[in-house]
């Protein structure tokens, strides 16, 4: 039994760290902004196809349920 906890924690500390080192510059900036309770827009200038600005926007929409922040406006820029 002990040991199947220790496999199990093991696991889950390999998983967050694996998570932590997956995670972007914008994914670190959201959280941090997000969890300061740092209220305000977001802006992307440069957008081409939206993939960053979407997942920005996916994140923060998660942190902001968690964290009761319901202001934050999106917008998105691009030129070409």
């Amino acid at each position: 039994m002990i040991r199947f906890r220790k496999n199990k924690i093991k696991g889950f500390i390999r998983q967050r760290v694996e998570d932590a080192l997956s995670m972007s510059a914008l994914d670190v900036a959201i959280d941090i902004a997000t969890g300061n309770q740092i209220e305000g827009d977001f802006l992307e200038f440069g957008v081409y196809t939206g993939q960053s600005f979407i997942g920005a926007y996916e994140r923060f929409k998660k942190n902001c349920k968690f964290y009761k922040l319901a202001n934050t406006r999106f917008f998105a820029f691009d030129s070409f």
